[in-house]
């Protein structure tokens, strides 16, 4: 990443699955940020950082039951380190200030995306731009709420290439 990008990638490939699948994996994520950037609401002049764990189901589900009392592995999941409205009152601190973690599933990510036909890397990039965006204050509880966020994630894939997940759904 490079160093004036207003947000840093703190990647841990924790299962070595990811890196043999996709070989520049670090790189597409960080092209995944450039292209998210603009669609941000951060506090200019602020520098943060984003971990992102590429981790496998295992510790997935652990993640998930400790923190959101679910014991199962899931696609993605983001950890917030501000709710949006404290996000929106940073001032400019010194230094980098940590936005949150991101962590992704191998066995799953993998396995929905030959569910849906789709690459691996399309659909990684797909749930890290959703966990970016969940980082911010961007959720899908409601109905509203879910088609802003599912719009502004196909714009976002739109940019980097790849096709709207959300087509087939919208498509009577």
């Amino acid at each position: 990443m490079d160093d004036d990008s207003p947000i840093a990638l703190a990647v841990e490939i924790a299962d070595p699955r990811w890196r043999r699948s996709i070989p520049d994996l670090e790189d597409q994520l960080a092209q995944a940020v450039a292209v998210t950037l603009p669609e941000l609401d951060l506090p200019a002049g602020c520098r943060f950082e984003v971990a992102v764990t590429l981790a496998d189901d295992r510790m997935v589900r652990e993640l998930n039951a400790r923190y959101r009392g679910r014991d199962a592995a899931t696609d993605v999941l983001s950890f917030p380190q501000f709710e949006a409205d404290e996000l929106a009152r940073l001032a400019s601190p010194a230094g980098v200030v940590p936005l949150g973690d991101i962590v992704l599933a191998f066995e799953t990510v993998s396995r929905d995306a030959a569910d849906l036909g789709r690459p691996l890397l399309a659909h990684l990039l797909h749930l890290f731009v959703h966990g970016l965006l969940h980082l911010v204050g961007f959720d899908h509880v409601g109905e509203a709420e879910a088609m802003r966020m599912e719009r502004l994630e196909a714009a976002i894939l739109a940019r980097l290439g790849l096709p709207d997940p959300y087509r087939e759904e919208r498509e009577p």
